[in-house]
C-alpha cells in the first residue's frame, strides 16, 4: 500500500516536502527530502523516528524535534540552530538540578568524548551512567543510590537520554552537533546556578 507523507512548516502549515512510496515512513520521507536538498528548517518533526538516519548537512534550523528519536543518527554538520529542543533541554536541566555536584564531571566527559549514549550495560556511559559514575567517585555508594533514585537511572525513554543516543564514543563538541549542544546547555546551567 502506498503511503504519502507530508512534511509541513511547524508554524504556517505550508507544505515543505512530500513523498509517497510503499510502506513509507517519516524517516524515509526525511531522507528523501535531504537527498532532494529540501530546506527542512522550521519543519514539524516532533515524535519522528529518525534513528540511524544520516542527517548530516541537513538544514533542520528551527525544526521541531521534540520527542524525536535521534538514536545513532548522523548529525554531523546538520544545522540544528533554533531547532525546538525545549522538551529535551528541560529534562536535561532537571537531571542537572538533581545532580549539581556531578555537572563538572559530566561536562568534562562531553569535552573529552567519553559519552556513549547507547551504552546501558557494563560501564554505562549514557547520561545517567556518567552522572552515577561521578557520584561514586566523589561521594561513595550512598550518593550513587540517591542519584539513581532521583534520576530514574537508565530510563532510556527520558527525552535527555534519547538525545544522548546521538552521542557516540569520541564524539566531542568539535565533531558532533549533539555534543556541542549539550556542552552549551551545561555552560548555560552553570551560569544559572552561580
Amino acid at each position: 500500500m502506498k503511503v504519502k507523507i507530508e512534511i509541513k512548516n511547524r508554524w504556517t502549515g505550508k507544505l515543505i516536502f512530500e513523498y509517497e512510496s510503499e510502506n513509507n515512513t517519516i524517516k524515509e520521507t526525511v531522507l528523501k527530502a535531504i537527498e532532494a536538498k529540501a530546506n527542512l528548517s522550521w519543519a514539524n518533526l516532533s515524535k519522528a523516528d529518525l534513528s540511524e538516519a544520516n542527517l548530516s548537512e541537513a538544514n533542520l534550523s528551527g525544526a521541531n524535534l521534540s520527542w524525536a528519536n535521534l538514536s545513532e543518527a548522523d548529525l554531523s554538520e546538520a544545522n540544528l540552530s533554533w531547532a525546538d529542543l525545549s522538551v529535551i533541554k528541560a529534562d536535561f536541566f532537571y537531571v542537572l538540578l538533581n545532580a549539581k555536584k556531578e555537572v563538572g564531571f559530566l561536562k568534562q566527559a562531553v569535552i573529552d568524548g567519553k559519552i556513549d549514549g547507547s551504552t546501558y550495560s557494563g560501564e554505562c556511559r549514557c547520561l545517567s551512567g556518567t552522572v552515577e559514575k561521578s557520584a561514586i567517585i566523589h561521594n561513595g555508594q550512598d550518593q550513587e543510590k540517591n542519584v539513581k533514585r532521583i534520576l530514574d537511572c537508565r530510563a532510556s525513554t527520558r527525552p535527555a537520554e534519547r538525545f544522548f543516543l546521538a552521542i557516540r564514543p569520541n564524539d566531542t563538541p568539535e565533531n558532533n552537533q549533539a555534543s556541542k549542544i549539550v556542552l552549551g546547555w551545561i555552560e548555560q546551567f552553570e551560569m544559572l546556578i552561580q
